[in-house]
């Protein structure tokens, strides 16, 4: 699932980051003995994008905007 932002968080005042996180975790007879994460983003940009158009960007990137258009 892609979902960039919403209604709800500008509505609740939220402040929600963006990006991908890793976690690295490793274990030894079953126990946790060493955990590690990250996360990764960029700030927002001053205007919210809209997710409709992120995705027929991409479809026309792919050549499947005839297939996905309404």
């Amino acid at each position: 699932t892609i979902k960039r932002q919403s209604g709800f968080e500008h509505n609740k005042l939220k402040t929600v980051d963006f990006g991908v996180g890793l976690l690295k975790v490793r274990s030894l007879n079953g126990r946790v003995f060493w955990a590690e994460n990250e996360f990764f983003t960029k700030s927002s940009p001053a205007q919210p994008l809209d997710n409709d158009k992120i995705f027929d960007q991409l479809y026309d990137q792919i050549g499947l905007s005839q297939l996905f258009s309404l």
